[in-house]
């Protein structure tokens, strides 16, 4: 990088901008955004995983758009969309447990989160407690529905 840098100053005192000074500083550009992506990842291996999905989020966006792919971010972005499935399981779970309506909803998500490890054994009970209810006043509803 210091180098392209150097490279870079002297091509500032130039009357014109020539494209190999433009394709030079898109480099450089890019070769500092990827830098700052590998300190990221070391930083976030000394992470718990549960920590921080939003700068999960960022790092893997922000990789993706320089085209940045190496294993760590590989496994980064896999760490990434299992915690931000595991999250989109949980809010729907809590959704689901405060609406009837979300009952097909509640019973995808209860069966996606009793294969997931990360997701509270209480959350579940409550979940499937709240499913029992719902199974109970569906058999009414359709008994009384039967007997019209």
């Amino acid at each position: 990088l210091p180098v392209i840098e150097a490279a870079l100053q002297k091509g500032e005192h130039l009357p014109f901008i020539i494209k190999e000074h433009r394709d030079l500083n898109k480099l450089y550009f890019k070769m500092q955004e990827e830098e700052e992506l590998r300190k990221e990842l070391e930083d976030l291996a000394r992470l718990k995983k549960e920590q921080d999905l939003d700068k999960l989020k960022n790092i893997v966006e922000r990789a993706d758009n320089v085209g940045y792919n190496t294993e760590d971010m590989e496994r980064i972005r896999k760490m990434y969309e299992r915690l931000d499935e595991i999250d989109q399981t949980k809010k729907t779970l809590l959704k689901a447990l405060d609406s009837f309506v979300e009952f097909e909803a509640l019973k995808a998500a209860l069966d996606r989160a009793r294969e997931m490890d990360e997701i509270p054994a209480d959350l579940i009970e409550k979940a499937n407690n709240v499913l029992s209810r719902y199974e109970k006043e569906l058999e009414l509803f359709r008994s009384i529905i039967e007997a019209f």
